[in-house]
């Protein structure tokens, strides 16, 4: 049941280059073995790739991908048959793109845990195409193909595989935790972003929760809103309004069957047996004020950018100490009234960074004008001028 996992990565990220990538891939001898796939030079692979990149001038920030492949722990696959699937999957997808395979044999989880690890391909693909001449994109459908074309491999090489993704189906990760490519950049700068604490907190109140409710207390008392819209659950730092995603984009445990799961394996938990409708239904109570808020939210954006729109006007009537002042949408009811306390200041400082940015573009604009110097009016006669 062999699990590949893509890593794109851009200019001026980490690892932008494949030299970069070939310092972390072969560092201390950890490379089992190494395959070159499309490539002249295997002992200077890395500046192969880059120096053809540089060749083609392709536009986008993408510089390569790689992609892991990894067979069940159940298969105790040898290093001979993570060799071939490596290498027949690349030859597959990735005729024409140079491609290197580094075999790794060293999972931190697996080891600390003292189990042994497993057998696993890095297959660094470059994105130029060498006969179109043009990058290599990476869309769902392109997803579902390598995904596919590896479990059939797998199936030839007496390997357990995984059911093949349908066309047209939603792709969904097979990582309990989440992260996107922006949060371990944050993580990789030393910058701790706010996904991960909201994150953090929400399992933690479900580690803490037997009941919907208790569930649904923990994360108040912690200031994050719950929101349960179209069957999905929405989690957002009350303080910061414009912070919000969906639950099971965090986390697979903080889904519906997740939080479900959890529930009825609490030690805490009631006799009863949750069912995922019945929690949906218990988290959805209440939500009047929390619809109520987002509705309030959604006026001071639209009055923000109303507020945006006038500046612009002033600035182009050169009417700058005449700009219009910001005013909050008026509150109705009390869930509003706490909204336009919570979130007031940050949409009126919005609203001044706006305002402080077209003032600094208009006085820009009026600096590099070159200004036409006239001569004063005088009477004009005939003839001469006396």
């Amino acid at each position: 049941m062999p699990t590949i996992k893509p890593q794109t990565f851009h200019t001026g990220a980490h690892h932008a280059t494949c030299t970069a990538r070939r310092n972390y891939l072969e560092r201390d001898g950890r490379a089992l073995d190494r395959i070159c796939f499309n490539v002249s030079d295997p002992e200077h692979w890395d500046r192969e790739l880059d120096s053809t990149r540089a060749q083609y001038h392709l536009r986008g920030s993408v510089t390569y991908r790689e992609y892991i492949i990894s067979p069940s722990a159940s298969d105790h696959a040898s290093v001979a048959q993570v060799r071939d699937l490596a290498y027949r999957w690349c030859e597959e997808n990735f005729p024409t793109a140079e491609a290197v395979i580094i075999l790794h044999n060293d999972n931190k989880s697996r080891i600390a845990q003292g189990k042994k690890g497993i057998v696993h391909a890095h297959v660094v693909v470059n994105s130029v195409d060498l006969e179109a001449g043009r990058k290599i994109a990476l869309d769902n459908e392109k997803v579902r193909e390598v995904h596919n074309s590896l479990q059939r491999i797998a199936a030839t090489l007496g390997l357990s595989r995984m059911p093949d993704y349908i066309k047209g189906q939603r792709l969904v990760s097979t990582q309990p935790r989440r992260i996107t490519q922006t949060e371990r950049r944050l993580e990789l700068r030393g910058v701790r972003p706010w996904k991960s604490e909201v994150r953090d907190m929400a399992l933690q109140a479900l580690s803490l929760s037997a009941t919907p409710q208790e569930f649904k207390q923990c994360l108040d008392r912690a200031d994050i809103d719950l929101l349960v819209s179209c069957g999905r659950i929405y989690l957002a730092d009350r303080d910061n309004p414009t912070r919000a995603c969906r639950a099971d984009r965090l986390d697979a445990a903080l889904s519906a069957q997740g939080i479900t799961r959890s529930l009825n394996h609490s030690q805490n938990a009631p006799e009863q047996i949750y069912k995922t409708s019945d929690v949906k239904r218990e988290l959805g109570k209440g939500n009047q004020a929390q619809l109520q808020m987002q509705a309030y939210d959604h006026r001071c954006r639209k009055a923000l950018e109303t507020y945006h729109t006038l500046v612009k006007k002033s600035v182009a009537a050169d009417t700058l100490n005449k700009l219009p002042s910001f005013q909050l949408p008026k509150p109705y009811t009390q869930a509003e009234k706490q909204r336009a306390a919570q979130a007031g200041r940050l949409f009126f400082e919005a609203a001044q960074r706006l305002a402080r940015a077209d003032s600094k573009a208009s006085e820009t604009i009026n600096k590099n004008t070159p200004t036409t110097q006239f001569p004063p009016n005088r009477p004009r006669t005939h003839g001469l001028d006396r």
